[in-house]
């Protein structure tokens, strides 16, 4: 069946998206207000887009009348801090989802521990196991407040735990316990079914 966004079928974009492309990493952000206040929220339309430099991009679905509160912070201040979720941390990162105004940061209402970064002004969640100090490369605005940030990831901090050859880079991906978005409503995967497929000569 074939789904023409430029008809009818336009409103059913966000559905046929979230429950295709899957699973989805989740990128659960820090940001601040021009006053310093502290947000915190996942999003899900996010993945890597680039080595060198290390780049990231994520995708803000439309706010109701404005930008939501993340996309405003990134667009204003420009620095930002990417999670990853473990399964620890996926109740809370679940309650960070929740429809707080913007005067409210999520952290403290949540009593997330906070640690400053080493790179921007944005602090980083204490228990992630994964973070990534981002800056803003640029923002393109794809519809009504919908966007995507497309950020040079300045520097990472990973586990220690999961650190296997420090001088390379090597990381034990099973131990950082990930967890992936499944669809556009409550459904999330952990302990993913992993199998070897190893690239054709010359690939």
């Amino acid at each position: 069946m074939f789904y023409d966004f430029s008809g009818p079928a336009a409103a059913l974009g966000y559905g046929i998206l979230a429950n295709t492309v899957t699973p989805r990493p989740i990128a659960w952000i820090t940001s601040c207000d021009e006053t310093g206040r502290v947000n915190a929220a996942p999003y899900s339309f996010f993945n890597a887009m680039g080595g060198s430099p290390p780049t990231l991009a994520v995708g803000f679905l439309a706010g109701v009348n404005d930008w939501k509160d993340s996309a405003r912070n990134i667009r204003e201040r420009g620095e930002f801090v990417v999670h990853l979720v473990s399964q620890d941390l996926a109740a809370v990162m679940n309650q960070t989802s929740a429809a707080y105004p913007p005067e409210v940061s999520e952290a403290e209402v949540l009593g997330i521990d906070l640690l400053p970064s080493a790179r921007i002004d944005i602090p980083r969640i204490a228990a992630a196991r994964v973070a990534f100090e981002c800056r803003l490369v640029q923002f393109v605005e794809t519809g009504p407040f919908q966007g995507t940030a497309v950020a040079e990831v300045l520097g990472a901090h990973i586990s220690d735990a999961a650190i296997t050859n420090p001088a390379r880079g090597h990381i034990d991906r099973e131990a950082l316990e990930l967890i992936a978005r499944l669809d556009g409503r409550s459904r999330y995967a952990r302990d993913f079914d992993v199998f070897d497929m190893p690239r054709p000569e010359g690939g």
